[in-house]
């Protein structure tokens, strides 16, 4: 791998660096431009990434440049605008690629990539390419029915469900074309066990470019560049950079004031809004490149995301306990006068509540007229001359005396009138509730026994 620093590439076919363009066109070299050799994809990346490596130009996967946050080149394609190699627009280039289906021809399965460099599409990124898998057909070798099982399974998730993570990582995931002809010949392999029709296995691929139908969820999606990266003389001006999460870096040194010899730990923490794997590098860029040469180490670090569920619960609470009103059936209550009124108590009425589901309860009541069987007229008094004072000699938790009624103001006649209740959530437990009576006679009210009714009415909810 090499990386080229000094060389002008200003003026020609690609903003940032090399790009394909005609076979005439020349790329002139300054006078201190230099080559510099490097070890594999992440050395080129490494170096050009550094600063002192100003004005270099590498070529690397695009998974390098993303990998060391560094911007790349926009491509000059078919149709005229300068692209990215994003995930996008790398997989609308491959809608265009076609496999060799003549069987005769030592070509046979392998992709033909001349309508992706040709294809006019806005969209597409011209240098874009796909890899192989070798897959046995037969059980000549070593491969058996059941590792052909295995590898169709192992192939089925590689084409669909694992192809979800891929754009992160700087590659781009399968579109659906590609999809179809790697499962026919997947459907190959001794013992596979996949769909019985290519529009079955692409309607159950969980692809993010594969609609839910089995059709192509890429062209329709993926955006057309801005006007300003078409070939012109008025370009964009918005810094080109690899697509992605933002990350930020921090650097921490231990001791940070050694002596010489003295061995010092560096940190580097990278945040990320993203889990899934991420390619750190490690650089050590020499103040004295006479005295030292530059050397980069790499290590594979997967941060593994996490995720939420809400998991539905349900249960059913069965109905137990009962609820009773107990009013005395014997006995009158017999009220005493005294000048122009009549006062009693009423017996203790007991409010039972062992339900489950504490609904709340009120107990209420109302008195009829008084009557007399003397004959003539003023022999009613009316039940509105009577009044209460609720009163308990034991209430359960929650439970509220209702609130006194005067006699006369009205009384109990017109309306029914709170003894006490319990509101939802209370009045568990037993109650034993009374009431203070009074009666007012009226002054042409007949002389004689007069009678009445008092109602208690139970209600077994809240009010």
């Amino acid at each position: 791998m090499m990386a080229t620093q000094g060389a002008d590439w200003t003026g020609y076919c690609a903003r940032v660096a090399i790009s394909p363009c005609a076979a005439t066109t020349t790329y002139p070299v300054l006078p201190n431009s230099f080559m510099v050799g490097q070890q594999g994809d992440l050395g080129v990346s490494g170096y050009v990434s550094q600063p002192q490596a100003d004005g270099a130009i590498g070529f690397t996967p695009y998974a390098m440049a993303l990998a060391a946050g560094f911007p790349v080149a926009l491509v000059l394609n078919a149709a005229g605008y300068y692209t990215e190699p994003t995930a996008q627009n790398v997989g609308v280039s491959l809608l265009a690629a076609q496999v060799n289906t003549n069987s005769s021809d030592p070509l046979y399965g392998t992709a033909n990539l001349s309508g992706v460099y040709t294809d006019t599409d806005p969209r597409t990124y011209e240098l874009s390419y796909l890899s192989y898998l070798i897959l046995p057909t037969d059980t000549s070798g070593i491969v058996s029915t059941s590792t052909g099982y295995t590898l169709g399974a192992f192939g089925a998730y590689a084409l669909c469900q694992g192809q979800q993570p891929v754009d992160q990582l700087g590659y781009a995931a399968l579109p659906v074309n590609l999809a179809s002809d790697a499962y026919e010949q997947l459907a190959k392999a001794p013992g596979a066990a996949l769909p019985g029709s290519v529009s079955a296995f692409l309607a159950g691929c969980d692809s993010p470019t594969i609609s839910s139908s089995g059709t192509d969820a890429l062209a329709s999606s993926t955006p057309m560049p801005p006007a300003c990266d078409q070939q012109g003389p008025t370009q964009c001006t918005s810094a080109v950079s690899p697509e992605g999460t933002q990350t930020t870096t921090t650097v921490t040194a231990s001791p940070a004031s050694p002596i010489p010899g003295q061995a010092t730990t560096l940190t580097a923490t990278v945040t990320s809004a993203t889990a899934g794997p991420q390619v750190a590098e490690a650089v050590f860029t020499p103040s004295d490149v006479s005295a030292f040469q530059p050397s980069a180490g790499v290590v594979i670090v997967t941060v593994r995301p996490t995720s939420s569920f809400t998991v539905p619960l349900t249960t059913t609470v069965p109905s137990a306990g009962v609820f009773t009103l107990t009013v005395p059936t014997t006995g009158t209550v017999t009220m005493t006068v005294s000048g122009s009124t009549a006062s009693g108590d009423i017996l203790p009425v007991v409010v039972s509540d062992s339900r489950n589901t504490y609904p709340g309860w009120s107990v209420s009541g109302q008195v009829s007229d008084f009557t007399t069987a003397s004959p003539g007229p003023d022999t009613i008094i009316s039940g509105n001359q009577l009044g209460w004072i609720p009163d308990t000699t034991s209430v359960a938790s929650g439970v509220t005396l209702g609130n006194a009624v005067q006699a006369a103001a009205p009384g109990l006649g017109s309306a029914a009138a709170a003894l006490a209740s319990a509101s939802a959530g209370s009045g568990f437990g037993t109650s034993t509730l009374g009431a203070q009576l009074s009666l007012v006679i009226p002054p042409t009210a007949v002389p004689g026994p007069y009678t009445s009714v008092l109602t208690l009415t139970a209600v077994t909810s809240a009010p």
